[in-house]
């Protein structure tokens, strides 16, 4: 398993886990359904420590964990069906060895089958989801996103056929009939507007519209042909209140309860920052965040003094770059450089999850090309975002392009669920090494 890709080594911990997850329902279904087990906590611990063992076995075993994790295919499903019946035929002998024991022999042929299952059901699902959104990014990176006036047959089947062309991505339909917000018409969303500025909020919340379409049945001099095509800057949060202050809370506490936790990790990073070269332990640098304003990102200092000595911004090349301390290469190598971050949570400049905030000279360089950038404004920079996750660390202006998509995606999408999984991906990349 030598010279591993970081992505394969995050993807194998990740059917780990959903492997061992999958073990603990199947054993939490048969205490359900079966008379009480005794000794039941001893046994789970055995069960999921064996089942941990027998799953690593199993994926390397089968090389499950050398596929594509974005891709979903006849040979993925093949691989994964090899390696659940090694998983549970290790299992099973462990059963028969009695390092598990179960009253009857009935119990423990139900949970080798119901582990079967459940591994087979779960790690293919989220194979499957992860593929879907995955696809679903590159489509709407290469359509164009368009809204269609009016909720009639007309108007949805003009969305259907401009989704079907391939070039264009309908995210809802429009209408003035306040009773129809909120419903969904043939898998479309259905926005509300009163009048045309309206109308430009809801491109401004739903991340830029590229282009807004009339059925033509559509009556002259309507409120709908009356909408003209500009995306004049207006700000207005897209997730309700309720999400925002909960997002807010979480933020507040956690970044808080970090702070006085990793604070002796913070001390000892600053000392070493310090004694490597003498310079400062932190690094102030102007970012753009929320609303377009300027705020002072905290971070571990991991360059030289004189990184920029040019004048002119540079992106980290990575690992190699020469700008970088022997401190600072560690430090950056495991994500540490990353905790004064906190700070910046705590006090509102950051999120825990958003988009990852860029100095003015790259965000001026960005809009000369997309000026989509502008819409994530909306909401705070985050320590990490859905695109860190997907598109890795950015050192060329083509990836900062890709990871705008990806960041407009996110705009679309979020929500406390869809925060709550880009955690866990960050912390399972972080755990295998992963470099962003």
């Amino acid at each position: 398993m030598k010279n591993l890709d970081k992505g394969i080594v995050l993807g194998l911990v990740r059917d780990l886990i959903l492997s061992v997850s999958a073990s603990l329902f199947a054993l939490l279904l048969l205490r359900w359904v079966t008379a009480p087990i005794g000794g039941f906590t001893d046994l789970l611990f055995k069960w999921l420590g064996l089942s941990l063992v027998a799953s690593a076995i199993a994926f390397i075993t089968s090389k499950y964990y050398k596929r594509d994790r974005d891709v979903v295919s006849r040979g993925s499903l093949l691989n994964l069906v090899l390696a659940v019946f090694i998983k549970d035929v290790i299992l099973a002998v462990c059963l028969m060895a009695s390092l598990v024991v179960f009253p009857e022999v009935s119990e423990a042929v139900l949970l080798i089958f119901t582990d079967i299952l459940f591994t087979l059901l779960i790690c293919q699902y989220v194979r499957i989801s992860q593929s879907s959104e995955v696809r679903r990014i590159r489509q709407l990176s290469a359509a164009k996103t368009a809204l269609v006036m009016g909720t009639e047959e007309a108007s949805v089947a003009m969305a259907n056929s401009l989704n079907e062309s391939g070039a264009f991505n309908v995210v809802g339909l429009v209408t003035s009939d306040r009773k129809l917000d909120g419903h969904i018409i043939s898998d479309y969303p259905v926005y509300y507007v009163s009048n045309p500025s309206s109308v430009e909020r809801l491109k401004w919340k739903l991340g830029g519209i590229d282009c807004l379409f009339f059925p033509r049945a559509k009556a002259a001099g309507s409120l709908e042909s009356e909408v003209n095509n500009d995306q004049e800057l207006l700000s207005e949060e897209a997730i309700t209140k309720l999400n925002a202050v909960a997002k807010r809370t979480f933020d507040i506490v956690v970044s808080f309860i970090l702070l006085v936790v990793f604070s002796p990790l913070i001390l000892i990073c600053g000392i070493a920052v310090k004694l490597g070269d003498g310079g400062p332990a932190f690094y102030c640098q102007e970012r753009i965040g929320k609303g377009g304003r300027k705020f002072k990102l905290v971070k571990f200092r991991s360059m030289r003094i004189d990184a920029e000595s040019m004048g002119t911004p540079a992106l980290c090349s990575g690992e190699q770059d020469p700008r970088l301390t022997r401190v600072g290469r560690f430090i950056r190598a495991h994500h540490l450089d990353e905790l004064p971050q906190m700070w910046n949570v705590l006090v509102g400049d950051m999120s825990f999850v958003g988009w990852r905030p860029e100095r003015e000279y790259f965000v001026n360089e960005i809009m000369k090309r997309d000026n989509r950038f502008q819409y994530l404004y909306q909401i705070r920079p985050g320590v990490t975002s859905f695109a860190t996750v997907y598109n890795g660390y950015t050192d060329t202006m083509e990836k900062m392009l890709t990871r705008l998509d990806q960041d407009i995606y996110y705009l679309r999408s979020r929500s406390i669920a869809f925060d709550a999984k880009i955690l866990m991906l960050t912390f399972l990349s972080i755990v295998s090494g992963k470099k962003f």
